[in-house]
């Protein structure tokens, strides 16, 4: 899970290196970028709400208000910190009004995390394995954009809690055809994604809100999850490291560029290479230096409410999940 979390967050910050540069600089990187970014399109955020949907029923055990208060303090309290961080950065004209405090930017993921685990109580009374087809259904009726986007979400992260849920029975599946089976999914989606940005049409459009691409996406998230199983951990130091502190990185990175890019704009400096290289390095940098400042209080206050004798285990850090667990 950690090494899995690791490649999703590092996916986010090169997305959002290459994207950024281009929307406020107009700096265009090489097509090859693009082609990158497609092929992950399937599996980037979708596999980061199923891993996170894997630790539902943990979260369930405890009771109501330590439920609560937990999600409170690891999702709402830092997604209304770092919204305010981002204002203060792009620094609007006005002040913005209350619906653009809600799923901002690119703590989108933060809250509808939020507003799962909210509603998580009452879903997971409807067995595991239909929860996630009753939220796909939704998705593909509701008139509105972001509630598809919301409600397909939803299917992936309660797909998680489903996979989490059976993982027993599912253990028949973890064998080299099989694994091998999924991976031919997985590669074979992305393969699509690329050849649609490359100027292919489909009978119907390849996008992420596209309900009838969800088995194959879930099919392919499942072959990353074996694919990860068989790599041994020394060979992958950083991404774990990366997936166990993933709420810093993903809460820092996106303001860290915007900084960089304005800064680089501002002393007339256009390579592309300049831009995406400093807008990956720099938040690796600074959300590192954060996590070790995070044992400084007013410095984990930043991620997660302060709140005397409460555990510091959040949402979004896997602790306490092993190899063995699955």
């Amino acid at each position: 899970m950690d090494t899995l979390r690791g490649v999703a967050i590092l996916l986010i910050v090169v997305l959002h290196a290459i994207a950024l540069p281009a929307l406020l600089s107009g700096v265009p990187s090489p097509r090859v970028f693009d082609y990158l970014n497609a092929a992950v399109t399937p599996y980037r955020m979708p596999m980061l709400m199923a891993l996170s949907g894997m630790l539902l029923s943990r979260a369930l055990k405890k009771r109501p208000w330590p439920y609560a208060l937990g999600k409170i303090r690891a999702l709402v309290w830092p997604y209304v910190v770092w919204v305010a961080i981002y204002w203060l950065v792009v620094w609007p004209p006005q002040f913005p009004a209350w619906q653009d405090w809600v799923a901002t930017s690119w703590l989108w993921y933060i809250f509808f995390l939020a507003v799962y685990f909210a509603i998580a109580p009452v879903v997971v009374r409807v067995p595991a394995w239909l929860s996630p087809l009753l939220l796909w259904a939704i998705s593909a009726v509701v008139p509105d954009p972001e509630w598809t986007r919301f409600f397909l979400y939803a299917g992936y992260f309660f797909g998680g809690h489903a996979l989490w849920t059976y993982r027993a029975s599912l253990r028949r599946f973890d064998s080299p055809k099989v694994t091998v089976a999924a991976l031919v999914v997985t590669l074979a989606l992305s393969a699509a994604y690329v050849l649609q940005e490359r100027g292919v049409v489909f009978l119907i459009p390849l996008r992420n809100e596209e309900l009838i691409y969800a088995p194959a996406t879930i099919l392919g998230v499942g072959g990353l999850i074996l694919l990860a199983r068989k790599i041994a951990d020394r060979w992958t130091g950083p991404l774990r490291y990366l997936g166990r502190n993933s709420v810093v990185f993903y809460l820092v990175h996106y303001p860290i560029q915007i900084i960089v890019t304005s800064l680089l704009g501002a002393a007339w400096l256009w390579d592309w290479q300049l831009h995406v290289g400093l807008g990956v390095l720099a938040p690796l940098v600074v959300g590192a230096a954060l996590v070790w400042l995070r044992r400084f209080a007013v410095v984990d206050a930043l991620f997660v409410m302060p709140w005397p004798g409460a555990s510091d285990q959040d949402a979004l850090r896997p602790r306490g999940l092993t190899r063995r667990s699955f």
